[in-house]
C-alpha cells in the first residue's frame, strides 16, 4: 500500500518492536534521550568493519511516498585495518554500501544481517586478492 504524506516530520517511538507515532518533536526528544538500548537493532563488528542498525524515530522518507522509513543500517570503517599490504603494494578495503533503511524492525533486522554478510562478502574477496597477490610474488 502507498502512503502519500503531506506536512513536516513525523515523529515514533518504539513500543516491544512497534513504531507508535508521538504528537510532536517535544515528546519524541523525551523519549529519544532515554532508550538508546531499546532503539539498537543490531551492532556487529565485521574485521575492520561494524554494521550499526538502530531505530531513527523519525521517518526518513522525505518524499512521503511509501512507508515510514523509521530505521538505519550503516557500516563503519574501524579505523587502522583499512588496508593490507602485499610486498609493495598497498590493497585498500574500502566499503562504500551507502546507508539502508527500513520501515519495520522486522526489515532492519534482516537488513542488518545482510550487510553483515556483505561485509564478510567483501572481506573473503580481499582475502582471495591477497593471496593471489602473495602467489605472484612468489613467482617472481
Amino acid at each position: 500500500m502507498r502512503v502519500r504524506r503531506r506536512g513536516g516530520l513525523r515523529y515514533y517511538r518504539l513500543v516491544g518492536h512497534r513504531a507508535v507515532a508521538l504528537k510532536d518533536a517535544l515528546e519524541w526528544a523525551t523519549w529519544f534521550g532515554v532508550s538508546d538500548k531499546e532503539r539498537q537493532v543490531g551492532f556487529t563488528p565485521v574485521g575492520p568493519y561494524s554494521v550499526s542498525t538502530v531505530f531513527l524515530g523519525i521517518d526518513h522518507n522525505f518524499l512521503g511516498d511509501g512507508p515510514a522509513l523509521l530505521f538505519e543500517t550503516m557500516t563503519f570503517n574501524d579505523g587502522d585495518q583499512s588496508s593490507t599490504h602485499v610486498g609493495d603494494d598497498l590493497i585498500y578495503h574500502p566499503l562504500d554500501i551507502g546507508i539502508r533503511r527500513y520501515a519495520t524492525w522486522d526489515e532492519a533486522e534482516r537488513g542488518h544481517a545482510q550487510m553483515v554478510q556483505s561485509c564478510r562478502d567483501h572481506l573473503e574477496a580481499i582475502d582471495r586478492a591477497v593471496a593471489v597477490g602473495l602467489a605472484r610474488e612468489k613467482e617472481e
